[in-house]
Parts: structure tokens; sequence; C-alpha cells
């Protein structure tokens, strides 16, 4: 039998598992198909994604790999990070209010710090790393015109380790759940992408809907959120000298841009439980 914890970040749910995939699913053959059916939310246990938590080396206290809810792997997940370090410091691994440093699989070295934690619940902030403009080759253009569904849309593609397509005030409600998908797969993106749709209030916060690709649309998205508040920064709409507060379907997340240009990522994350499981049964 093997132990698993359940956390979430805004309703952002995800499975983790203290080790690598190579530890943990040693004797599972086709490990996609394993990890999509754990995340099945009428017949496996129900997540957004699985993360592995590794013992790290050296400086870096963990070494942490992120897949889909579909099985597939990605370089970065905000709110998976910042559950990651709450269960590090439920596991006794890190302290609060001391920065330390993971090694996120895909996306680098990243420094993380617990501002509190109380019971099963914490603050956390976490670095997401510094943007790129485009899809990630050089020349390419800061905007990209779309047609989708019979929309024309205008999108501001960037990188915050993993592919984002951000659209601003373009998309009515009752579209976006036949242009998220569409999106994700458009030849434009032979990686796939996520999608943003985003909103700025008259208050300066963004209001914001995410699907991400291989899960769907989320109750909250880390790294889509601090992707839409940097296009946000980049088109002029919010300012970059405090916190962007970023509404999502399952509550706030604050985006700031250092002066080194490092993106960082502040918001609440919670155990939701502990239990065991057969990594064969699935």
């Amino acid at each position: 039998m093997r132990e698993f914890h359940k956390y979430e970040g805004l309703g952002n749910d995800l499975i983790f598992f203290m080790g690598s995939e190579d530890d943990v699913l040693a004797r599972v053959r086709d490990r996609q198909a394993w990890m999509a059916a754990l995340c099945d939310r009428h017949t496996g246990a129900g997540a957004d994604g699985v993360m592995f938590v590794a013992q790290g080396s050296g400086d870096v206290t963990a070494s942490i790999s992120y897949y889909n809810a579909d099985g597939t792997p990605a370089q970065m997940c905000g709110n998976g990070l910042r559950c990651a370090c709450l269960l590090m410091y439920h596991t006794g691994l890190v302290g609060a209010g001391r920065m330390f440093a993971v090694h996120m699989r895909g996306a680098g070295r990243r420094r993380c710090v617990i501002e509190q934690a109380d019971g099963r619940r914490g603050f956390v902030e976490v670095e997401i790393g510094s943007p790129e403009r485009g899809r990630g080759a050089k020349g390419e253009p800061d905007r990209l015109g779309l047609s989708v569904l019979g929309h024309q849309l205008d999108v501001i593609p960037l990188s915050v380790s993993n592919p984002h397509a951000v659209i601003f005030d373009q998309v009515d409600p009752g579209d976006m759940e036949k242009l998220g998908p569409a999106i994700e797969i458009d030849p434009m993106f032979p990686d796939r992408v996520n999608v943003e749709f985003a909103r700025v209030a008259p208050d300066g916060g963004i209001d914001l809907v995410v699907w991400e690709r291989g899960c769907g649309f989320t109750r909250a998205c880390g790294s889509g959120a601090c992707a839409t508040a940097v296009a946000a920064m980049w088109e002029g709409k919010v300012g970059s000298e405090v916190p962007v507060p970023v509404r999502l379907p399952g509550g706030t997340l604050w985006v700031r841009l250092d002066s080194d240009d490092v993106i960082w990522l502040r918001g609440e994350a919670r155990r939701v439980y502990t239990a065991t499981m057969d990594p064969e049964s699935f």
C-alpha cells in the first residue's frame, strides 16, 4: 500500500505522492493511463493533476514533477507548487517563514516561502519564473490573430514555464466552453496551450476563467493567473508596482513582478486528506 495526499489551492485539487515516479509507479506499465484513472472524479480519487515530491540534494529541498489530469506531463503548476510546499511543511521538510528552494521538472529551480500555516491551511508564495513573450520562438509577434469557430480573437501568447494564450474582454461566457478546447489544440500551438479568458475590473483586479490543457476548466490556475497578470501589465491595463489580485472561480490569487522581472504567486493552500492505496488497483 502507498500513502498519498490530496491538497487544494482555491479548488484546484491535486494528488501528491512522496517519492519519484520511478519509485511510486515502479510496477505500473502504462503510467499515463494510470494517472488519468486516478484523477477520474467518478471512478478514481478525483483531481486536476498528480504531483510527485522526491527528496532533493544540496540546497534544493525537493524535486517535484507534475502531470495533468489526462496523465500528460507539464512544466509548471503554480497552485500545485504552493500545495507541495504546504505538504512539505506538514511532513516536516520545511518550516514557516524561511525561504527554501525546490526543483520543478521542466521549469528548474524555484524559491518558495510559507508565510504562515495553521493546521490544515497555509499562505504560500512561490517563484514562478520570468515571463517569455510569444510561444518561445525568436521573432514571434507579441499578439496572434486567431480564427476559431467563427470568432476572430486577439490573443497574447506567452510562457511562464508552460504555454498560455490570454484573451481580454472578447468572449461571452456562453462561448468559453467551446472555444477553450478548440484553442488548446489550435495548430498555432503545437504543444497545446492553456487558455485564459480575462477581464480587468474597475478596481484594478482581474476576473479570470482558465481552460487548462489536459484538464479543462478548473476552479483556479496559478500559472494562468500569473500569465494573465503579466499580459495585463505589458498592455498597460494594470500596474506592476503592487501585487495584482486575480479573481478565479475558486478565490483570489496575488501576482507580483519583481525588479528582476521574476513572477511571484501568493495564495492559500489546504490539506484535504491523507489516505493509502494500492497503486496496482488503477
